[in-house]
């Protein structure tokens, strides 16, 4: 495999055979997942958490000066 492989201007040239052989592995080259961190979804729930608070809070004080 490494004969039918041609460097050309720094450009990487492969022959017919070789293509074809690395289109069809591209089911074995999935992307990997990274696992959720569970300190960054925490943070993430408690922003969220604190602005529910913070619109009904918001929502008191408009209902109370109307």
């Amino acid at each position: 495999m490494v004969n039918n492989l041609i460097m050309d201007n720094d450009r990487l040239i492969l022959s017919g055979n070789v293509y074809q052989t690395w289109l069809q592995d591209t089911r074995k080259r999935r992307r990997k997942f990274k696992q959720p961190n569970p300190i960054l979804a925490g943070k993430i729930a408690n922003i969220m958490k604190n602005l529910r608070y913070t619109k009904a809070m918001c929502q008191n004080i408009i209902s109370t000066l109307i």
